[in-house]
């Protein structure tokens, strides 16, 4: 047994919360190498959960957001902390291959600055356009569908590294193209992926989807558009 060094409140060791006040059991009076590994567990939830996640946001579109919206969360990680993980290591890595590219780019370092801050801002912009669409949803569950849906896309680019190097690199024409047959199957599961999920999410027939589907692209990429040049003109000006 031990006590909880907020409350006081006796705990037991198999514990990681409080059960009085919630606050987390990590000490960190102790060497930095093992709270640093509790810290990162507790930050990433890395267990079972993790792998799980990841998993299902991949290989079945749709399914995480419908299953956390249907009152499945305990077997998953949380969509606001994943979410926080993957647009960070996104957006690392988008900065790391912009400076590599174009170091003495001013739009460059413009895009590399505002963009991440310009995503964060149009998510609800996207839930937004997915309420106006699905009539009869609430926009909570529309905004966890979003969030899976960022994190899927910031996945893919994430896990597409090996292809963004090796596209930087002086390689031989015969090289690239092998490297595009294999990145192909790869962008046609990104295309087909918003279209899977928006099926298994909202229930609805493969017209009605599929006619969604395309007027939501065709609202988002307009105002990602206007949003992108504005964010520009304020950078350079």
């Amino acid at each position: 047994m031990s006590n909880c060094r907020n409350c006081d409140s006796s705990l037991q060791s198999q514990y990681k919360f409080c059960y009085h006040c919630g606050q987390s059991v990590i000490n960190f009076v102790r060497p930095v190498k093992p709270a640093l590994k509790d810290m990162l567990h507790e930050t990433l939830d890395i267990d079972g959960r993790l792998f799980t996640t990841v998993k299902t946001l991949l290989l079945k579109p749709g399914l995480l957001s419908l299953a956390y919206c249907d009152g499945k969360r305990v077997t998953y990680t949380p969509p606001l902390r994943m979410y926080l993980v993957m647009s960070i290591l996104f957006f690392l890595m988008m900065a790391m291959l912009d400076s590599y590219t174009s170091p003495d780019s001013t739009e460059s370092s413009v895009l590399s600055a505002y963009y991440p801050k310009l995503m964060f801002v149009l998510l609800p912009v996207f839930t937004l356009i997915l309420q106006l669409l699905f009539r009869g949803t609430f926009y909570l569950s529309n905004l966890i569908f979003a969030i899976h849906i960022h994190c899927f896309v910031y996945l893919i680019y994430i896990l597409s590294l090996p292809f963004h190097i090796l596209d930087l690199m002086p390689l031989p024409n015969s090289v690239m193209m092998v490297l595009s047959v294999i990145a192909a199957p790869i962008l046609f599961y990104l295309c087909g992926y918003l279209l899977l999920a928006m099926k298994r999410f909202y229930r609805e027939h493969w017209a009605k989807i599929l006619l969604k589907l395309v007027l939501f692209l065709s609202a988002y990429l307009i105002v990602l558009s206007v949003s992108l040049e504005v964010m520009m003109g304020m950078g350079l000006s």
